[in-house]
C-alpha cells in the first residue's frame, strides 16, 4: 500500500535517503557511505580555502610592484620621462632617494606629464622627519616650464597653458612626501579649456582618484591638486605648507575644481590636517568640496 508523504520535513529526509541510496556502493557498509561523504565535504572545503587565499592575496599586495632608489646620476633626467613607463608596467612604483651626501640635496626637474592608470599607485618619498623644515628636506623637485599648451581649434590655439604634471585616473593615487616641490614657470597663457581634469600640477580625472601631499614644502605658480571631469576625488595633506613661488605672482588654490569644457559636478573631500598656507593660497570655496579639519 503506497502513502502520499506530504510534510516538508518527510520529503526533505526522503530526499536524502534516496540520494544516499543513489550513491550507495554494492560493497559499501553505511558507515562507509558516510565516511565518503565526508571526504568528499573536505575536499570542497579545501578548494574553497585555496580560492579564499588567492583572493585575499590579489586584494593585499599589487599585480606587480617595483622599488626604485634615485640617486645623484639620475637627475639628469627628467622625473616624468623616467615615471612614465613604470606607472603603466607596475600596478605599484615606489621611489626613494639616496643622499650620500649628509649636507647635499638631490634636484630634479620635473616637466614631462604622466598619467597614473586605473587602479595603479606612484608614491614618491624622500628621506625627512615628522614636520620638516624646508631646508632640511634632502630631495627637490623643480618644475621650470608649462609643459604643454592648448592647440585646440576652439580654444585659442597656442595661447592656453596647461600645467597638468600629473593626471590620476579612477583609484589611483599619487602620494608625494618629504620633498620640496618648486613649481616656478609663472606661465602668464589663459588656463585652457581643455585643461578639464583640473586645471593644476596634480589632476584628478575620475572617480575614488587621491593625492596625498605631505611632510613637504611647495612653492608655486600654479594650482596644486585639482578636481575635474565630473571625478568625486580625494586629497589628503598633512604638514604641508604651501606658498606662491614669487610674490606677485597669480593668488592660487592648494586645492580646486576646474572642469573647462567637460562635464561639470566634479568635487570631493580633503583632509587638511597641519596645512599652512602663506599669503595668496587658499582653499577653493566650491560647494562640490568638503573639507575635514
Amino acid at each position: 500500500m503506497w502513502t502520499t508523504i506530504t510534510n516538508k520535513k518527510e520529503i526533505f529526509l526522503f530526499e536524502q535517503i534516496y540520494y544516499y541510496l543513489n550513491e550507495f556502493e554494492d560493497d559499501m557498509t553505511p558507515l562507509g557511505a558516510i565516511e565518503k561523504q565526508i571526504e568528499e565535504l573536505n575536499n570542497k572545503i579545501e578548494i574553497l580555502q585555496e580560492k579564499s587565499l588567492k583572493i585575499d592575496d590579489l586584494n593585499a599586495t599589487p599585480k606587480n610592484t617595483i622599488e626604485l632608489t634615485l640617486e645623484k646620476t639620475d637627475t639628469s633626467i627628467d622625473l616624468g620621462k623616467q615615471l612614465e613607463s613604470l606607472v603603466k608596467k607596475y600596478q605599484l612604483v615606489r621611489i626613494r632617494f639616496k643622499v650620500e651626501d649628509t649636507n647635499g640635496r638631490l634636484i630634479f626637474i620635473w616637466n614631462h606629464p604622466i598619467s597614473i592608470p586605473d587602479n595603479h599607485i606612484l608614491e614618491i618619498q624622500g628621506p625627512h622627519e615628522n614636520n620638516p623644515t624646508e631646508d632640511s628636506l634632502k630631495v627637490e623637485i623643480n618644475m621650470t616650464k608649462t609643459p604643454a599648451l592648448s592647440w585646440h581649434q576652439q580654444d585659442d590655439p597656442g595661447n592656453r597653458r596647461i600645467p597638468r604634471r600629473v593626471v590620476v585616473n579612477k583609484h589611483a593615487k599619487l602620494h608625494i612626501a618629504g620633498v620640496r616641490l618648486y613649481e616656478m614657470a609663472n606661465d602668464q597663457k589663459i588656463l585652457a579649456n581643455t585643461a578639464c581634469t583640473g586645471g593644476a600640477l596634480f589632476d584628478i580625472n575620475d572617480d575614488f582618484g587621491t593625492v596625498i601631499l605631505i611632510q613637504s614644502h611647495i612653492r608655486s605658480t600654479e594650482n596644486i591638486v585639482g578636481f575635474g571631469s565630473q571625478a568625486y576625488a580625494r586629497a589628503k595633506f598633512g604638514h604641508t605648507h604651501v606658498k606662491k613661488y614669487f610674490p606677485n605672482s597669480r593668488d592660487i588654490h592648494i586645492v580646486q575644481v576646474y572642469t573647462g569644457w567637460c562635464f561639470a559636478g566634479a568635487g570631493g573631500v580633503v583632509s587638511r590636517s597641519h596645512t599652512t598656507l602663506e599669503q595668496g593660497v587658499s582653499f577653493d570655496s566650491n560647494p562640490g568640496i568638503i573639507y575635514l579639519n
